[in-house]
This record gives structure tokens, C-alpha cells and sequence, in this order.
């Protein structure tokens, strides 16, 4: 077992072309099966976490997988395929060295993890108990949503690591978001047999189709024979392959908000893709598109593939740049560097080692002209129209909704003298002196203060919690200014108000656990601690249910709920127990299901 371990670790982590074909290797690996399990025999490089599992199923002689979940898991089976498994911490049992540190390993080699890392925050730092792992494990992003979510197989990799290591395995590398080829063969991915098209994976259950063929017809994915193993991917698809594979097996840590955001402008601005001070979003998705075609950018990116572009540029945005996908961090930083060397070079000497903070994005551009009266809601409209280039009323109605119905409500004629404004104005470009930023506001750090000592007592009181909206904290320090158009002379105010606004998960958490903390609600139904809380229903449930499972203290009270979500790492961006999961919308937003077909 020593030996093969020592083998396994002294394999090239990079991924790379043909590697030397030893002759004992199959040897070694069957003989390593034989000693006492840890999860299944040394791990190929590159294999990922399901594969591992996979061939644990097939040595241990199991007769179904699902008693291979029990075995590993102690649990149903679940879905192994995405980014980070949320139920994996059973492993750590199995797992040499501290269960924190054998988890953090395991993600890093046999997961998605080191991506995450990079480009959405992810962190693993779990104390070394089962239920502070798991409760780590869940917080992780799972899936990109919208995205594709097959497994992947290189039929030639299938075939060579038969050769070599006496089984074959699932890479890791292929089954980065948005990758369609092979990074070493530079032939397509497969996603379901060739022969019958039945998918290899299935929902809550293993992919075994590297060992016992396809499930529906038994074609053998490794005997080389397939269409995808003679056909050359397009030549955009395996750089791209390339590049993610390595910037997977790089294991770079994390870098901040800031520091990522100053990575992607800088070399904005060398490729000249900047006009002033703003980037050119137009050409840079024209030339992104160009470059790589509409079927990759499609393919690696949902919100394109849906025309839902509006977000798009959250990524160069510090606040936001985290929550948008893994795929698209990816598809802009080789469309910046095309090279992964060149990437990882500059990663490491602009996003790790960053010291000058970027300033969060005005959200939009303010004039510096005299500030209207707040009365006039007709010149407040049009004031805000200028900071919008071409605009027309239905930019306004996106960009000031409050403002515009204020202003109907206050005058329904005034649509016809808003228009002839609008009509005057439209074509007008801004230049940089006219959205140049105003000089902060002498009261900005008053403000601030008065902000930041407010925040602790209103999450924690005994009250029923209130959502952390924008305007509610703003009300709550008694400011009665108007948030669109004063707050950017207000910089110092901006920071501490977005820092302290909570995600509408983190509110409907807090809601639930003031209900569960009431002294009565130990003899209440679910359906009643939903009521309680006025929790939409379906969300209410799946939060009821996770806090049974993380347990809520005994000594638990209306006062002590934001202690609580301390003690289990929520902040206030959580994005809830289940991000992968599409609620239905409530409301006046409600659609009726469509079935396949309609």
C-alpha cells in the first residue's frame, strides 16, 4: 500500500501529454486494492472524486450502489457529480491526518475546489468535527445553474489509464464548466454512448460506465472505437480545455475581491478594450464572441445562451464578482491571456499580491451640476436621465422605477414634457468631466459612524427581524436624503451600507430561528413555525429542516439567533442552503410550470 501511495504522489500533477508507461503499475494498483481500504486504491492524478468512488464500488464487491453510499456515506444516495459534494464529510473517517485538513486535501486533488478558490471566495476552514465539516461542505457552490450537467468521458483516456494504472478513471479536468475536448488528446467529450445515446449519469447515483460499459446497450466506452476518438475538437475548444485543466491542477490559493477585479482591468486596458475610465462592454463581448464563437460562449456561459446579459459585467465589480459563476471567470480570463502560464504569472503578481484596494463601481455616473430641489420630481428625472447615454423611457423605468412613478402618480401628464426632454437630450455622449465624481459629501463620515454603530442592534433584536434592506437601514439612522441621487457623494457611507445589507437567505434564516427560539415553539408543527416566520412555504421547510440537522441550541432565545449563524458560519451573503435549487417564484412574478413539450 506504501509503495503504490509513494507511486501515486511521485506521478506529475500538471496536466500534461503521454506520461511513461511503467509495466507494474497495474501491479501495484491491484495489489494496493488488496490492503485495507482507505476509499478505493491510490488515486490517479487528476481523478476525480466520483471516479474514486466508482472504483471503490467495484472492488469492495458490492451488489448495489447504493449500499456503496452506506458504506462511504451513511446516507441515500446523493449527487456526487457536483463542484463540491455537500455530503462527504462521512470520508474523513477514512481519511489519514485531522479530518479538517484530510477534507481540505481531498477537495483540493479530487474536486473543483482549486477553481473555486480562485474565483468565486471559496474557502474550506472547518474545525475538526463532523457537523462543523458537513456544515462547511454545504455552504460550497455546488453547480452552475443553467449550465450543462453531464458527465464527461475521453474515450482514449479511458483506454490509457487502463494501460497504465490497470483501471480506468474520470478526470476532473473534464468536467470543468463549459469544457467540451479533451486537454490531451484534443478530441471531443462524451456525455452519453454513441451507440444508444443513453446519458452516463443518472441523479443521485454513480457513474459506472468506465467499468461496466454503458447501462443500456454495454458498449464499451475504452475500446477506442468511437466516433469522438478519431474526430478533432474545434481548435478555441481545446485551448480552452488547456487552459481550465491548468488552472485546476495549479493550486493557487484565493485572492481577494479587489485584487481579482484589478487582474481582469488591467489587462483590459492593455488589450485597449477601455474607453477613459470605464470598460467598452460592447466591444469586449463583440470581440469575446468573435474570437471564440457562438456556440462555445453559449456552451461555457447560460446568461449568454439566454440572451440575460444585463449582469453580465458583475464580474468587474468587487461587490458582486464572487457571485457570478466559475464558467465565466473563466471563459474572460483566457479570452484576456489565452496562455495559462501567462494567466497564472500574472495572477500571482497583480490578484495575490495587490495592495491597493479598487473602489467599488458608482452604479451609475452622477453629474456634478446643483443638486435639484428634492420637491421637482420632474427635474430629479430628468438629472438622473443624463447620467444614462441614449436614454429613452424604458431605461428610466429600469434604472429610477421609484422615481418614475412618483412622478406619474404626482402629474400623469408629465410623460409628454419628460419625452421632449428625453428627445433633446438622447444621442448626447457623457465625457469624463461630465461624470467625473463628486467631492465627498463634509458629513460622509458622520454618517458612516452613525451607520456602522446602528447595525449590531438592529439584527440583534428581540424583535421580530426586519429584512436588512438599503432604505431600512438608511431610515433607521434618520436619513431622510434620497438614496439615488445623494448617496454617491456619500463614499464612505456606500461602503459601510453594502457591507451591512443582508442576502434575502440570510433573512429568511434569521426569521425562521426567531420562531424556532420562541418558548412555545417546541410543540409546534412545521406548517406553524412557517406561519410564524412568514416564510414563503417551500423555503420555510428546507430552512426548518436545516436547522434540525445543525441543531439548535438549548439555550437558544429571540436575542441570540445572529450568535447562532456565527457559530455556524452564515454571513450575510449567505445564498442558503441549497444554491443549486430554482425556487417558484412568488407573487405577482409567478409562472405556471412548463412541462417538456409545451
Amino acid at each position: 500500500m506504501g509503495r503504490a501511495i509513494k507511486e501515486a504522489e511521485a506521478a506529475d500533477e500538471r496536466p500534461s501529454g503521454d506520461r511513461a508507461h511503467g509495466d507494474d503499475e497495474p501491479e501495484v494498483l491491484t495489489q494496493a486494492g488488496l490492503g485495507p481500504q482507505i476509499l478505493c486504491a491510490p488515486a490517479i492524478p487528476g481523478e476525480s472524486l466520483v471516479s474514486q468512488v466508482g472504483r471503490y464500488h467495484v472492488t469492495s464487491g458490492n451488489p448495489t450502489t447504493r449500499d456503496t453510499y452506506t458504506d462511504l456515506f451513511r446516507r441515500d444516495p446523493f449527487q456526487l457529480t457536483f463542484w463540491v459534494p455537500s455530503h462527504i464529510g462521512a470520508l474523513c473517517d477514512r481519511l489519514p491526518g485531522r479530518p479538517a485538513a484530510a477534507m481540505l486535501r481531498l477537495l483540493r486533488e479530487s474536486t473543483l475546489f482549486p477553481l473555486l478558490e480562485m474565483f468565486t471566495g471559496a474557502r474550506f476552514s472547518a474545525r475538526d468535527n463532523r457537523e462543523n465539516i458537513d456544515a462547511v461542505l454545504q455552504s460550497l457552490p455546488k453547480r452552475m445553474v443553467g449550465a450543462y450537467g453531464w458527465t464527461r468521458l475521453c474515450p482514449l483516456c479511458l483506454k490509457e489509464d487502463e494501460v497504465k494504472y490497470g483501471t480506468p478513471a474520470i478526470h476532473s479536468a473534464h468536467q470543468i464548466p463549459g469544457v467540451l475536448a479533451c486537454f490531451r488528446h484534443c478530441t471531443p467529450l462524451l456525455d452519453r454512448c454513441p451507440t444508444c445515446r443513453c446519458p452516463f449519469e443518472r441523479k443521485h447515483d454513480l457513474v459506472m460506465t468506465p467499468w461496466h460499459g454503458c447501462p443500456a446497450c454495454g458498449a464499451n466506452m475504452s475500446d477506442g472505437t468511437s466516433e469522438a476518438s478519431v474526430l478533432s475538437a474545434d481548435e478555441n475548444v481545446v485551448g480552452f480545455a488547456r487552459f481550465t485543466a491548468q488552472l485546476l491542477a495549479s493550486g493557487g490559493r484565493g485572492a481577494s475581491r479587489e485584487g481579482l477585479i484589478k487582474l481582469y482591468r488591467t489587462r483590459i486596458r492593455e488589450l485597449g478594450l477601455s474607453r477613459g475610465g470605464t470598460v467598452d462592454r460592447k466591444e469586449l463581448i463583440r470581440q469575446l464572441v468573435a474570437e471564440f464563437g457562438e456556440e462555445l460562449v453559449s456552451h461555457v456561459d447560460p446568461a449568454y445562451r439566454t440572451a440575460r446579459l444585463s449582469g453580465w459585467f458583475h464580474i468587474l465589480i468587487a461587490s458582486t464578482t464572487w457571485e457570478v459563476h466559475v464558467g465565466r471567470h473563466l471563459l474572460l480570463s483566457y479570452f484576456l491571456y489565452e496562455d495559462a502560464d501567462s494567466f497564472l504569472k500574472h495572477y500571482r503578481q497583480i490578484a495575490l499580491d495587490s495592495t491597493v484596494p479598487i473602489g467599488l463601481r458608482s452604479i451609475r455616473p452622477v453629474i456634478p451640476e446643483a443638486k435639484p430641489k428634492q420637491s421637482d420630481l420632474m427635474l430629479q428625472v430628468i438629472d438622473a436621465s443624463n447620467g444614462i447615454a441614449n436614454c429613452d423611457l424604458d431605461a428610466l423605468w429600469r434604472e429610477h422605477y421609484g422615481l418614475l412613478k412618483r412622478l406619474i402618480r404626482q402629474d400623469p401628464d408629465a410623460l409628454t414634457k419628460l419625452e421632449s426632454a428625453l428627445d433633446r437630450n438622447r444621442g448626447r455622449k457623457t465625457n469624463a468631466a461630465e461624470i467625473a465624481t463628486v467631492d465627498a459629501h463634509p458629513d460622509d463620515a458622520s454618517w458612516a459612524e452613525r451607520l456602522r454603530q446602528s447595525v449590531p442592534g438592529f439584527y440583534d433584536s428581540a424583535e421580530c427581524p426586519q429584512n436588512g434592506t438599503r432604505n431600512r437601514l438608511l431610515r433607521r439612522i434618520g436619513w431622510t436624503r434620497s438614496s439615488t441621487i445623494d448617496l454617491p457623494r456619500f463614499p464612505q457611507l456606500k461602503r459601510v451600507l453594502d457591507a451591512a445589507c443582508e442576502s434575502p437567505w440570510h433573512f429568511y434564516i434569521r426569521r425562521i430561528l426567531w420562531a424556532l427560539a420562541q418558548p412555545s415553539a417546541h410543540t409546534w408543527s412545521r406548517g406553524q413555525i412557517r406561519d410564524s416566520s412568514g416564510v414563503e412555504w417551500h423555503k420555510a421547510i428546507v430552512l426548518v429542516d436545516y436547522c434540525a440537522q445543525r441543531g439548535l441550541p438549548k439555550t437558544a432565545n429571540s436575542t441570540s439567533v445572529m450568535a447562532i449563524l456565527q457559530d455556524w458560519q452564515i454571513d450575510l451573503n449567505w445564498e442558503g442552503p441549497c444554491p443549486e435549487r430554482v425556487f417558484a417564484s412568488a407573487g405577482r412574478n409567478y409562472r405556471p410550470r412548463k412541462h417538456d413539450g409545451e
